[in-house]
């Protein structure tokens, strides 16, 4: 009995040890968010938000347009990653980064900020063979689901660093 005791004792021990150690690096992940929101082009996701955001009038909205632009997209992602690491984990950051640097993610972005508006999504990117074989990655569904989950976060934290933006 004094012995399960210990054994479990010690497993305890070593288990939040490594769950420590794997959450220990904030600066890397910092980091690995601000990455992925580059690799995102979020400065296409802050032009989209900025569009579809009420203004009183439209000479409003181009100030903020113009504010925007002068932003560059480095601090763009910089700022954005600071505010959204607490939604997004490491292994989901650096997963997808992955992922959006491959063909298949750059087409998936491009179709997301240049395609028009509508409900259909028929002409989505085929991803090649090597492309589905990553996507099939249990990794990698969970670092998707994962993003899917904290997209509306992220773009709420992108309406408030776009009023940031405006007002400041």
């Amino acid at each position: 009995m004094k012995f399960a005791k210990v054994m479990l004792l010690v497993t305890m021990l070593l288990t939040s040890v490594v769950g420590r150690a794997a959450e220990a690096d904030p600066a890397a992940h910092l980091k690995a968010v601000q990455g992925l929101m580059a690799a995102m082009q979020t400065e296409k996701l802050m032009r989209s938000i900025t569009g579809t955001s009420g203004f009183a009038s439209e000479a409003l909205r181009a100030k903020a347009f113009a504010k925007l632009a002068t932003v560059k997209p480095s601090d763009i992602h910089e700022r954005l990653g600071r505010q959204t690491q607490r939604f997004i984990s490491q292994s989901t950051a650096v997963e997808m980064t992955a992922y959006y640097n491959l063909a298949h993610g750059r087409a998936v972005l491009w179709q997301t900020y240049n395609s028009r508006p509508g409900f259909a999504k028929n002409d989505a990117p085929t991803p090649t063979p090597n492309e589905r074989k990553f996507m099939s990655r249990p990794e990698f569904i969970k670092a998707k689901k994962e993003l899917d989950a904290a997209e509306p976060a992220i773009r709420h934290e992108g309406f408030l660093l776009m009023q940031a933006i405006y007002q400041g």
